[in-house]
């Protein structure tokens, strides 16, 4: 089983439909920021995300446009699961990740 649940943008309260494998990944251990957000952002430090290593995707949900999403990985945890960790909708690809700590380590190595 899986929880699958609805993740607010960290900035505009978009809901990002989401997909955490096996309740390995607990809720609190990811931050999600959407596409739109990512494009108007330029200082990801003021919301506390800049040290955080983080996956991207893009997906298709019912009809509506491409959109992608950047998942932010809190903790060791989340990273370690993080092929699990994605949107939950039938289509989408993985655009890239950021696996640097910019100086934290938590066992990310």
């Amino acid at each position: 089983m899986s929880d699958c649940y609805g993740e607010p943008c960290k900035v505009c309260g978009l809901i990002v439909p989401m997909h955490l494998k096996d309740f390995n990944t607990s809720r609190r251990e990811i931050v999600a920021v959407c596409g739109k957000c990512i494009g108007t952002m330029r200082d990801f430090g003021m919301l506390g995300l800049s040290p955080y290593p983080y996956t991207e995707h893009s997906f298709h949900d019912e009809g509506k446009p491409w959109r992608s999403v950047r998942i932010y990985a809190l903790t060791a945890n989340a990273w370690n699961h993080r092929e699990g960790n994605h949107p939950n909708v039938l289509e989408r690809g993985k655009l890239g990740e950021h696996s640097a700590w910019n100086g934290v380590n938590d066992g990310m190595d």
